[in-house]
């Protein structure tokens, strides 16, 4: 939980994990090509004077819930800003005295930067930092957001082992990095053997159109708008995962406040797939993050992001369970963790035991085990978010 501290000071830097800053900014810049260390890529600097963030207004005390939203990945951005738009979501809390702020960010790993530095209570992200959350802050990961696919794309059709010695463009510490790799390893290569051009995940396909790299590797909606365009050619496809978690502390404290938080996502799932207009009202909402964000629009019309939404959200599904053998050793969240770490992607990588701890299926379970009391088939959404 966030410190109570008087009116006129910001809340504490301090790390709330088990190591400091200065380790988890080393961690991220791990994620970075070694030709590239020396530029000091925008995710391993100093994000609290990024200028999307450096605005952010985090609250100063434990009445106030601060999570970390990613608006460019979809279903998971849509989702999320459906939650904030909940307006049970928001009586709930404040039953409890709280309230609940959601922040956009470009990138998972930034969302774990502000929990690990006890600004954000919880927030989505993919396996990469998901998994260095669980290593180095103990989160508690309670369900999936997003079962679907990154891309890496061409501007030509050529075979991913004519890569070699490339330039390919990515957003790293992503599930879109991840599948590069996962797609590098299938014809033998590894990240050193291709020349890696970190950007924001919204600046590849111009990348990519402007012969700027050879390739990107991103998200299915990155892939759709490439092609859209007549400039890309899909030549390789890796399943990828993104999840919701909380900070230890705060879910110890607060469990019913994260139990309301996973209703109203199992709330916002059910609701996106019952109309289209459900679901053009929250790709609205979202495309208005955006601009927020970007100052212009995402390029895809709103009927064109539906369309796409809608088949990831069958992915998913209305109940977003972690996987009941999630923690097989066999199973894929293990292999995500072997694989990662022999590419010195985790540098402190969670062990079995971390892993039993973070990942928490049976949180999400008592929500779906009482419907009524958690409103499940009641929906109420407004067109402001109450922030």
């Amino acid at each position: 939980m966030k410190p109570v501290l008087p009116p006129t000071t910001t809340k504490q830097t301090a790390s709330r994990g088990r190591i400091g800053i200065g380790r988890i900014l080393a961690i991220l810049s791990a994620f970075v090509a070694a030709p590239a260390l020396a530029e000091e890529p925008p995710h391993s600097g100093d994000l609290f004077q990024h200028p999307l963030y450096r605005a952010y207004a985090f609250g100063q005390d434990d009445t106030v819930i601060d999570l970390g939203m990613q608006p460019f990945r979809f279903p998971a951005g849509l989702v999320m800003e459906t939650m904030r738009h909940d307006l049970l979501l928001t009586g709930a809390l404040k039953g409890m005295g709280l309230t609940v702020r959601f922040h956009p960010f470009l990138k998972g790993s930034e969302v774990h930067f502000f929990l690990h530095a006890g600004k954000l209570e919880g927030g989505t992200g993919g396996d990469i930092p998901t998994l260095t959350a669980c290593a180095l802050d103990r989160v508690r990961v309670v369900t999936l957001v997003e079962l679907d696919f990154t891309s890496l794309i061409a501007s030509r059709w050529m075979r991913v082992s004519e890569l070699r010695g490339k330039r390919i463009g990515v957003s790293l510490g992503t599930n879109a990095h991840y599948g590069l790799l996962r797609a590098l390893e299938t014809v033998g290569l590894r990240e050193g053997d291709v020349n890696i051009e970190d950007a924001e995940v919204q600046e590849l396909p111009g990348m990519l159109i402007r012969k700027e790299v050879d390739a990107i590797s991103s998200w299915d909606i990155i892939s759709t708008l490439t092609e859209r365009r007549g400039n890309g050619k899909v030549l390789h496809r890796v399943l990828a995962r993104g999840y919701l978690y909380f900070g230890a502390e705060f879910t110890e404290s607060r469990p019913e406040a994260v139990r309301q938080l996973i209703a109203a996502q199992i709330r916002a799932l059910d609701w996106l797939e019952r109309t289209e207009e459900n679901l053009l009202r929250a790709v609205e909402w979202t495309r208005k993050t955006v601009r927020g964000m970007t100052g212009r629009d995402l390029e895809l019309s709103r009927e064109e992001l539906a369309r796409q939404v809608a088949r990831s959200l069958r992915h998913l599904g209305q109940a977003p369970l972690l996987p009941e053998r999630i923690l097989d050793t066999e199973g894929p969240l293990f292999g995500a963790v072997d694989f990662l770490s022999s590419h010195g992607k985790l540098p402190v990588p969670p062990s079995p035991e971390e892993l039993q701890e973070c990942f928490q299926r049976q949180t999400a379970l008592q929500v779906m085990a009482d419907p009524v009391g958690y409103r499940l088939d009641h929906f109420d959404y407004t067109e402001r978010s109450p922030e």
